[in-house]
């Protein structure tokens, strides 16, 4: 057992156990094998994300307590609960910061979005780890050029430009292959806005709990909680959510 605490947030990065899927339901079984070598990186790669998070602020309040676990399945954040799961195969820091960037993401949303828009909770995550993989590549571009053009890769790589083929997958289950496709346009769409506007981000904090009639009166309501002068995060999603629903 390892804790570390990091901005008020204690992570215990758990080696003895693992979570396993069955027929849906997560597992935690006996880990044999050593899926969490490389734990420095790890380690560095957690408390790079939780001070990027405590620094920007863009929740009210980040957890006390997360444990960090070997996933066999795809990475995970289990609901009402700690346990974070990284699929962990090429123990290298740029995919650690990926993983537990979108994972801690969910934790610090505390399932707050309505579960029909299950989509959109998943197109905040991958915005967040867009963002927080430009931010660890300006840091270390100058200190560390080979980890950073590690980073700026992967980046590249994990959100590429894709029109969905559907707008049906907007309401589809989140880990559709469509939806990752709305996923991943949503955040490059946005990011090198978000790049410049980092503060925005702080509109999270104001996303309403309950469901609307449908996706763009939920936009509208966020945006109404905010009544920001500046343009806010609620438009920015409004405005590409438009554009996506007239190309396709």
């Amino acid at each position: 057992m390892n804790i570390m605490k990091i901005c008020n947030v204690n992570v215990e990065i758990n080696t003895e156990y693992k979570l396993v899927n069955h027929g849906g339901f997560w597992c935690q079984v006996t880990c044999t094998e050593n899926m969490m070598k490389d734990i420095c990186d790890l380690q560095r790669a957690i408390k790079d994300i939780i001070e990027i998070f405590d620094k920007n602020q863009w929740f009210t309040k980040l957890p006390d307590y997360v444990v960090v676990l070997y996933s066999e399945g795809n990475p995970i954040c289990l609901h009402d609960d700690v346990r974070i799961g990284l699929h962990r195969t090429d123990f290298v820091f740029r995919q650690d910061v990926y993983q537990f960037t979108h994972e801690f993401t969910h934790r610090c949303l505390e399932q707050k979005i309505p579960k029909t828009y299950l989509w959109f909770e998943e197109s905040i995550c991958m915005l967040i780890t867009d963002v927080c993989m430009e931010l660890l590549y300006e840091k270390y571009w100058k200190s560390e050029p080979e980890l950073a053009k590690g980073i700026k890769n992967f980046q590249i790589n994990n959100f590429s430009y894709n029109l969905p083929v559907i707008f049906e997958c907007w309401l589809k289950e989140a880990s559709d292959d469509k939806c990752r496709e709305v996923q991943n346009t949503i955040s490059r769409y946005l990011d090198q806005f978000i790049f410049g506007n980092i503060h925005i981000l702080k509109d999270i904090q104001k996303l309403p709990a309950a469901e609307c009639k449908n996706f763009s009166e939920y936009l509208k309501t966020w945006n109404k909680y905010l009544n920001a002068e500046r343009i806010t995060l609620a438009e920015a999603f409004a405005n590409v959510y438009t554009m996506l629903y007239q190309k396709v």
